[in-house]
């Protein structure tokens, strides 16, 4: 995870009109990545994938990351517990409990 000091740099650049958009777009990805910001990195995304002046290669750039954001999510931390415990809710919601002939 990037540190706050960072991502607050990152953001400032990503958010500003009047920053370039190369470094707009790569800005955006970093935070992307970091799972930051992920309506607002989308909304932003699309503004400058649709904008007339965006360079056709920063469009294609902007696109191919609103389709990562869309399909990736940030793993869930879970303690050892709490994964043997889903673990065995899945097993028994999806394979079923076996039954113990006595």
């Amino acid at each position: 995870m990037i540190a706050e000091e960072l991502a607050d740099e990152l953001r400032m650049i990503a958010y500003c009109d009047q920053a370039k958009c190369q470094a707009r777009v790569a800005a955006l990805g970093s935070l992307a990545r970091n799972g930051l910001d992920t309506k607002k990195v989308r909304s932003t995304l699309y503004s400058i994938a649709t904008d007339k002046y965006t360079p056709d290669t920063l469009k294609v750039r902007a696109i191919d990351l609103i389709d990562k954001l869309d399909i990736s999510t940030a793993p869930k931390e879970l303690t050892a517990d709490e994964a043997a415990a889903t673990e065995q809710s899945l097993l028994a919601q999806y394979v079923g409990i076996p039954e113990h002939n006595s």
